[in-house]
């Protein structure tokens, strides 16, 4: 018997949240947004994480069309990588660069996301970005050569030998897509 009473209150717990989840969707839907957003904090305080629960309010925001939906993204991301969890601070860095494709800002922080990751492709494809809005004049040289700079400091900090030879190995690669002064101070990395 105790066990049907302890199923019943985890069917009725279910069934509140449902409803809070429904009222909360109500209110976005209708663009009430100071309402959503505390209806939102009251619900966010059953949430274990803190990112997990920025993350919520910055899809919120966004919904809402809030720019501060950035900023939650950001602060959601930065939570994640304390908490080591690499996978969920990348997830939403690309969800900012689907947002803001030449954000540099979001490209910057993305990178060395990549190295911890060993994911040569989206290292690569990334810092190709980076370059592209260095030619359109968006992103300075000395924001290049800090970004190889922390790169190199990450890749040198890592145990793991194969990971610092692609790193090298792709940075070679990118060097050719730079003006030659750029490519140059970087080699010196290299």
């Amino acid at each position: 018997m105790e066990f049907q009473t302890e199923n019943s209150q985890d069917n009725k717990t279910e069934q509140t949240s449902s409803v809070a989840w429904y009222k909360l969707a109500e209110l976005i839907n209708r663009g009430e947004k100071e309402k959503a957003l505390t209806f939102f904090r009251l619900l966010a305080h059953s949430f274990d994480e803190k990112a997990y629960a920025l993350q919520l309010e910055g899809d919120i925001l966004w919904s809402l069309e809030d720019k501060q939906a950035l900023e939650k993204y950001q602060q959601a991301a930065f939570l994640y990588k304390k908490e080591k969890k690499l996978i969920q601070a990348i997830s939403i860095y690309e969800h900012l660069l689907t947002l803001e494709p030449e954000n540099s800002d979001f490209l910057i922080s993305s990178i060395p996301y990549y190295v911890e990751l060993d994911w040569s492709e989206k290292f690569y494809e990334r810092f190709v970005g980076l370059i592209n809005l260095h030619e359109q004049k968006k992103v300075s040289e000395e924001t290049i050569l800090a970004l190889v700079r922390s790169v190199f400091e990450l890749v040198n900090e890592c145990e793991d030998k194969q990971r610092q030879k692609w790193v090298l190995k792709e940075l070679k690669k990118l060097t050719k897509m730079l003006p030659a002064n750029l490519a140059e101070s970087i080699k010196n990395y290299l």
